[in-house]
């Protein structure tokens, strides 16, 4: 049922505003929430989307005691880890770029986002990854800095290659 299929998806994606860990997989199935039948993932070929959706379902359930935990941490650093998956999506042979950002070891926002267009290298997938992130961490300190917060000085980008 399509309509089931969307109204699920959409509860994933607020779950992931405090789930990272789906983050991922809840932005591939939601690339089917208007046609949602077969969906390719490297681990179970072939299955339905609707699977895919009960699978995540049965891990929150089995998660349910794991979260995100915030320490009032010595260490002010700011970092930005981010990675790629070079052509990644098999159809538009699209790249994926991830991030995600830790203020004194807590992580604060994350996000992962299809680039807009192919790119013909690992090295240039990465430096547009690494463009996303930087532009996060531009949006980030001006908004702390409205807040009142602080500032992101000092800000360290890691870059899994």
């Amino acid at each position: 049922d399509p309509k089931r299929y969307r109204r699920f998806t959409s509860r994933l994606n607020y779950l992931t505003l405090t789930r990272p860990g789906i983050a991922f997989l809840v932005s591939v199935i939601r690339q089917f929430i208007n046609n949602p039948h077969l969906i390719f993932l490297p681990q179970n070929i072939n299955n339905s989307h609707w699977t895919t959706v009960m699978r995540i379902l049965r891990y929150i359930k089995k998660a349910s005691g794991y979260g995100l935990l915030y320490e009032d941490k010595c260490n002010s650093k700011t970092i930005f880890y981010f990675d790629v998956d070079w052509t990644g999506s098999t159809s538009e042979r699209r790249s994926s770029s991830g991030y995600c950002v830790l203020i004194r070891s807590n992580s604060i926002s994350w996000g992962n986002k299809k680039q807009n267009t192919v790119a013909r290298s690992n090295a240039e997938a990465g430096s547009r990854a690494m463009a996303i992130t930087v532009s996060e961490s531009t949006w980030l300190q001006q908004h702390l800095k409205q807040l009142q917060i602080g500032d992101i000085q000092g800000t360290k980008l890691i870059y899994d290659n």
